[in-house]
């Protein structure tokens, strides 16, 4: 199947599962990327360390600019839903 004949499949009135799947799958996406990002952010990315043309080492780089990129993509995501994201839904399963 084509991505022109899925969209236009997806955009038939008669499609709801379909689009409602499609939108399931989006996000799911879009959680893993974020997941993803704020580990890099977080956690840091291995970079090896060459002198000389030899690799002598390898070093953790933490990339500041991606974790607030990344968290103010979510406060901002939180604030369109009117939650105020996982940490309160996740609190208050234990209430």
């Amino acid at each position: 199947m084509s991505a022109h004949s899925a969209y236009t499949l997806r955009k038939r009135p008669d499609a709801t599962r379909l689009a409602a799947s499609w939108d399931k799958a989006l996000g799911w996406g879009v959680d893993r990327t974020t997941d993803i990002a704020l580990e890099r952010a977080f956690v840091g990315e291995v970079r090896p360390v060459f002198y000389r043309g030899r690799r002598i080492g390898e070093r953790v780089v933490h990339d500041n600019r991606l974790a607030m990129a990344v968290l103010g993509r979510l406060d901002r995501a939180a604030r369109l839903r009117g939650t105020r994201g996982r940490r309160d839904a996740y609190t208050a399963a234990f209430d």
